[in-house]
């Protein structure tokens, strides 16, 4: 047992209890609770959520969305928390989950939020989800764009430099939407 803040360690562990408790409190399973208080706002109609042996939702991954969903919880975190002018999650929940609380480290060797990582050192700065695979939901406020990857990383990686998919946004797609510079006359 070390002690708070001794450093960071990608825990699949935690998220896992993490629903575990949010069963415990609400008194729902977490399949439940986010199809009222997330998947439905959204419009969110099909996803497979799988469960372990004791019939837990697995906190930590497994979740099944479509791309389209994906880039729906994108915008949602890009828009604040809110949907449609519905407030789904709390602002200050929002920025707090995609500001850098602590040094993060492995596996995406960036920092961390609350459940997103946080690449504040990226120009233009992003957040991004990242899941099994490939699977990532990068959002880059600066640009209002989202993006989201989904595949077999090694399937997908940019092969003349051997990037993975969040590195090939940062160095493919983003400077697409970045605005014109002006020019000087």
């Amino acid at each position: 047992m070390a002690p708070p803040g001794w450093g960071f360690l990608y825990n699949n562990g935690a998220a896992h209890v993490l629903a575990a408790v949010i069963g415990a409190v609400s008194g729902r399973t977490p399949d439940d609770v986010a199809a009222d208080r997330l998947f439905g706002p959204l419009g969110i109609e099909r996803w497979s959520w799988p469960t372990d042996a004791e019939g837990h939702h697995w906190g930590s991954s497994g979740l099944e969305l479509t791309a389209r969903d994906l880039l729906k919880l994108g915008l949602l975190y890009l828009r604040g928390g809110a949907w449609a002018g519905i407030r789904v999650i709390d602002e200050t929940y929002v920025r707090a989950a995609t500001s850098p609380l602590m040094d993060g480290g492995l596996p995406e060797r960036c920092r961390y939020g609350l459940l997103w990582w946080v690449a504040d050192k990226a120009t233009p700065p992003s957040y991004f989800a990242g899941g099994y695979g490939g699977q990532y939901v990068v959002v880059v406020p600066e640009l209002d764009l989202v993006v989201v990857t989904m595949g077999e990383a090694d399937a997908m990686a940019y092969p003349a430099a051997g990037l993975a998919l969040r590195q090939l946004v940062h160095q493919q797609v983003v400077p697409a939407f970045r605005p014109p510079a002006t020019q000087a006359r």
